[in-house]
């Protein structure tokens, strides 16, 4: 059959492909519209088209900017050959709403107080998930007052759920407690007794609490459904002993944006790592430990998270190591252009 006399012969050498094979032919028999089409056909390539044919689509995207690593070690910290610390970090509760990220944030402390702090091995005792039952807790603090040496810390960090006793004291929820006002109290460790028990001659405890005794979860929701939180916390904090809890008692201690990890005890660790030496001075206090993890989550949280600090607010808790990465500004930006 002839071609429409509108179309016109295009001598080009053109491969059919038949049954897996290629053959050549020849293509006097295949025309194209000699109206509407542009003239050479096809089109020629740009002079960029040609040398990246595979970038044509478009440029490649800029990595998305993360939050730093806090597990890797700093240099010219190592004072705690006298301290002890106990870690507890439950993620998979075995009746309440998990927490993403809380293993890997006692795991950066862990590796924090080793390997830069210098605390020796066996004075630290990691407590995580399952092992992290109210009885555990009590016990692992019980002996790590023992072996703190005069004049050393004992550092305590809790990443977990948190609520209220009918006394109003602080509760640290234990990993096995169960679903119901009575279940919390059983399984639960209050924050005045555990004070207390730190509270030993020549031991200087320091209290990290990434929990919040609103009775709620990490997304403002109770742990127990269709009860009303109790905001009335009363916590006596001894004279020796330095708290900084991740909430105020009417808050709910959020994630990290961008990030499935609890908030503020990555920030408190990135803070002592020497983020928060707002002064140059060298040192980190507390009380610049408290304001650079507020002003953070000032920043990132929508819950309007403020830390605490109650003890010795201007006592110096580690030397300044390692400056604000920039990634932090980075990744602060991200999050308020998505919002």
């Amino acid at each position: 059959m002839k071609p429409p006399t509108d179309w016109a012969p295009v001598p080009t050498l053109l491969f059919a492909t038949i049954a897996g094979c290629v053959a050549p032919y020849d293509s006097t028999v295949v025309a194209r519209p000699t109206q509407g089409f542009p003239d050479p056909w096809p089109p020629p390539q740009s002079t960029a088209e040609a040398a990246h044919p595979i970038d044509t689509v478009g440029e490649k995207k800029k990595p998305s900017p993360a939050w730093p690593d806090v597990a890797s070690k700093v240099a010219g910290q190592r004072d705690g050959k006298r301290d002890a610390a106990v870690i507890v970090a439950v993620e998979d509760y075995a009746f309440l709403p998990d927490i993403p990220g809380a293993v890997a944030n006692g795991e950066a402390w862990y590796q924090y107080l080793l390997h830069s702090r210098g605390v020796p091995r066996g004075r630290i005792d990691a407590l995580f998930n399952k092992r992290a039952r109210d009885a555990q807790i009590r016990k692992a603090v019980n002996n790590a007052v023992k072996l703190v040496e005069p004049g050393g810390r004992l550092w305590f960090i809790f990443v977990g759920h948190g609520s209220a006793s009918a006394e109003h004291d602080g509760l640290l929820v234990g990993y096995d407690a169960w679903q119901s006002t009575e279940g919390l109290s059983d399984r639960s460790v209050t924050v005045p007794e555990l004070l207390r028990a730190m509270s030993a001659p020549a031991v200087n405890p320091v209290v990290f609490l990434d929990a919040c005794f609103s009775g709620l979860d990490r997304q403002g929701d109770p742990i127990v459904p269709e009860t009303m939180p109790s905001y009335e916390i009363k916590t006596a904090v001894p004279p020796r002993v330095l708290l900084l809890t991740a909430a105020g008692n009417d808050e709910f201690a959020g994630g990290l944006p961008r990030a499935d990890r609890p908030a503020f005890s990555y920030i408190a660790l990135g803070a002592l790592r020497g983020w928060a030496d707002a002064d140059g001075n060298g040192t980190v206090t507390a009380e610049e430990v408290q304001q650079y993890s507020e002003d953070i989550l000032r920043q990132t949280s929508g819950s309007g998270q403020t830390p605490t600090i109650e003890g010795q607010g201007r006592r110096s808790l580690a030397r300044s190591s390692e400056p604000e990465p920039p990634a932090i500004n980075e990744v602060l930006l991200r999050i308020r252009t998505e919002r």
